[in-house]
């Protein structure tokens, strides 16, 4: 494999886990019925322990990509502005 394919599936895998991480914090802060009827459970009523735990889990997923994981956010920083992270771009000296 080249590397400008490893790459690429690397930042494809990073994207689209930051992706599903994200849809899946928004689910588990919503009200437990609607994460009930996306994935098909009817007559879904948890207590309030369910939501202390989904809140600590959407805390914890959110915390760990955007907060906790400095390689992932200079990951998502070079994926987006690849010249600045490198060094290179219109601010570097030669």
């Amino acid at each position: 494999m080249s590397t400008n394919r490893a790459v690429l599936w690397l930042r494809v895998c990073y994207w689209l886990g930051a992706i599903i991480d994200g849809l899946f914090a928004v689910v588990m802060v919503l009200p437990p019925q609607v994460g009930g009827k996306l994935f098909g459970i009817a007559d879904f009523h948890p207590g309030p322990d369910y939501r202390y735990a989904m809140f600590v889990a959407a805390a914890l997923i959110a915390g760990c990509r955007l907060i906790s994981c400095p390689v992932v956010q200079l990951a998502s920083y070079s994926d987006v502005r690849p010249q600045s992270a490198t060094g290179g771009g219109a601010c570097a000296t030669r």
